[in-house]
């Protein structure tokens, strides 16, 4: 009789480990969360919808409100493309295999891609010698071409001739210097551009070292997106080095 106990005891404890659930034994059937990420219009989305308690297998549907254009729930995942901006709310239904049922109400933004960016992080400190500059992209989709104006104090620091370089092998660069800015053209060969990536570099060098270099940039994006050529402008001024006192400078005792 004991040995019987104990075998149905261990089929009892087999049976809930194979059934998988995320929730205490015997928990009421309910969603695990109601929060979903941001989907971003035109591009692909996945995002599994999540539920504990009750007994698997779970069956989720769409009980009421309207799912974003585009979107569609599968198997308790939301999943397809977005093709409209907004804010959608709607609720989902889950039901376990004891047809229980419960409800959660869900919203979710659709929403424009980030703009890229263009970076160039120069020096926290004064330099005395010649310091590479390197143009970092980010959040890019579709990137076809872009340009560029680079300035800089003329009376602290000049360009280093020859020293602009494409850091990809499938782009092509154009450029005009002049004292204190440098304009640059890119464009993408035979391909786009997606997500980050370096893709130039230039050098500058102090005409009275120590210098603290600030530079300042405004660039505008060509993108392919949707058959679609997107253009896109953005500023960015880079934080000046921290320019510690020396000793004799104006206002101080030598």
């Amino acid at each position: 009789m004991v040995r019987q106990a104990g075998r149905v005891m261990w089929l009892a404890l087999l049976l809930a480990a194979c059934a998988g659930e995320l929730g205490a034994p015997g928990e009421a059937l309910r969603f695990l969360a109601a929060d979903l990420p941001d989907a971003l219009v035109n591009e692909p989305y996945r995002a599994p919808v999540h539920a504990v308690g009750g007994l698997r297998p779970y069956e989720f549907r769409l009980e009421q409100g309207t799912l974003p254009p585009g979107l569609e729930l599968s198997g308790g995942v939301l999943q397809g493309t977005p093709t409209t901006l907004g804010t959608f709310r709607f609720t989902l239904a889950v039901s376990d295999a004891d047809l229980s049922s419960t409800f959660q109400e869900f919203t979710l933004s659709v929403v424009e891609p980030p703009p890229p960016a263009l970076t160039f992080t120069p020096p926290q400190t004064e330099v005395r010698g010649e310091v590479t500059l390197r143009a970092r992209l980010s959040a890019a989709r579709g990137l076809q071409g872009l340009s560029t104006l680079i300035t800089w104090d003329a009376g602290a620091f000049a360009l280093v001739e020859g020293s602009l370089r494409p850091s990809l092998p499938d782009v092509a660069l154009f450029s005009e210097a002049g004292p204190g800015r440098l304009q640059v053209d890119l464009a993408v060969l035979g391909t786009t551009l997606t997500g980050d990536a370096e893709l130039f570099r230039f050098a500058l060098t102090p005409l009275a070292p120590p210098a603290a270099l600030r530079l300042t940039s405004a660039t505008e994006f060509a993108s392919r997106r949707g058959g679609e050529l997107v253009r896109e402008t953005g500023g960015l001024t880079e934080g000046a080095a921290a320019v510690a006192p020396r000793p004799g400078a104006a206002g101080e005792a030598p």
